[in-house]
């Protein structure tokens, strides 16, 4: 019987970036996923936003994320031959207050941030194609074609025979416990994204899956790849195609486009662009875990068990650096910190 190191249930962002650091560290690695088309990854801007939220505050770990992520797609383009899924990106963030422009002033004068600044915080291109705020302000940020990366690691996969595309039910564990595809393995990696929440495997792990919805716009005339953070996200696509959203749904009944989502977008559409036309509706559910932050480590008795999950909204800069320190824990037993550590939801097993 083969005998290989790591199954890999799952292959959107976190699947992808963990098959490819186990087999940039020479482990024997296969996938197993069925090709869903509606994966959060799948519909995703891939936006790297280094300072994010209301009060203008750094994206966690940033500062080690951001160059680590651009070497590793740009090392990930190499390996498969394709062309850039990264790209650097100026960010225009519309601020609607003298409050919140002084607060943005007092924020990106600190000490350290000075290099996710930028000077370019005019409209320019903007003008005739938004409703403005009060003021802007400009970001370096990047931009990751997610939805291309996953295909590509995905043919990557397949032409060296290391992707099952079939699903796995956690319910076949019990008869998988030494082989699994007629293949022996030393360890299972669950990276099921939003699904991880009914995997009674990782039943104390406090899943807050949040469903998005987002429109693909045709804005006429808009010619530009800078990202606006408006009351909404507007990323370039191609051509004069624009993504717009994305809205936050919790305990969704489904993962499908909704006539209230809908609604939603279009409101704060109405109030951030004049002229457009909406030729995409689309959603997911993001894996968000209640504390905002993702979930790796070690089943507490299954020890062939593993998790990598919980990426949320910040995949795209946090998911590179993350799988690397979730490969160092499988094979040099390097420690994961408190913030990710599985263990953070349990009490010590003796």
């Amino acid at each position: 019987m083969t005998t290989i190191d790591y199954f890999i249930i799952g292959q959107g962002l976190a699947g992808s970036l963990v098959a490819l650091e186990l087999l940039a560290r020479g482990q024997k690695v296969m996938v197993i996923d069925p090709g869903h088309q509606n994966s959060s990854s799948d519909i995703a801007a891939g936006i790297i936003n280094p300072i994010t939220g209301r009060r203008f505050v750094k994206s966690w770990r940033i500062d080690e994320a951001l160059p680590f992520a651009k070497r590793r797609y740009q090392e990930v383009s190499s390996l498969i031959h394709s062309k850039p899924f990264y790209r650097e990106r100026k960010i225009l963030r519309v601020l609607f207050s003298a409050g919140e422009e002084n607060e943005w002033l007092s924020r990106t004068s600190q000490e350290g941030w000075s290099k996710y600044v930028s000077e370019e915080s005019d409209l320019g291109e903007f003008k005739d194609h938004i409703f403005p705020g009060f003021s802007q302000g400009g970001l370096h940020g990047a931009q990751v074609d997610l939805p291309r990366f996953i295909r590509s690691v995905r043919d990557y996969l397949k032409g060296k025979g290391l992707l099952i595309e079939e699903s796995f039910d956690p319910k076949q564990l019990p008869e998988a416990r030494e082989q699994l595809f007629g293949k022996a393995y030393r360890g299972l990696i669950f990276c099921e994204g939003a699904k991880g929440k009914n995997n009674p495997l990782w039943s104390g792990v406090q899943f807050d899956p949040a469903k998005g919805e987002i429109f693909h716009l045709r804005i006429p005339g808009l010619k530009t790849k800078r990202i606006l953070k408006h009351n909404m996200i507007l990323a370039h696509l191609e051509d004069e195609v624009f993504w717009f959203g994305a809205n936050y749904e919790w305990n969704a009944e489904n993962d499908s486009p909704s006539e209230i989502g809908s609604k939603f977008l279009q409101k704060k559409l109405d109030r951030m662009i004049p002229n457009y036309e909406i030729v995409g509706h689309r959603a997911a559910t993001r894996p968000t875990i209640r504390d905002r932050r993702p979930v790796l480590g070690q089943h507490q008795l299954l020890k062939t068990c593993f998790i990598f999950n919980g990426l949320g909204t910040k995949g795209a800069s946090l998911g590179p650096l993350l799988a690397k320190e979730f490969v160092d824990f499988l094979l040099l037993r390097t420690p994961l910190s408190r913030e990710i550590d599985l263990n953070r939801f349990f009490q010590a097993i003796v």
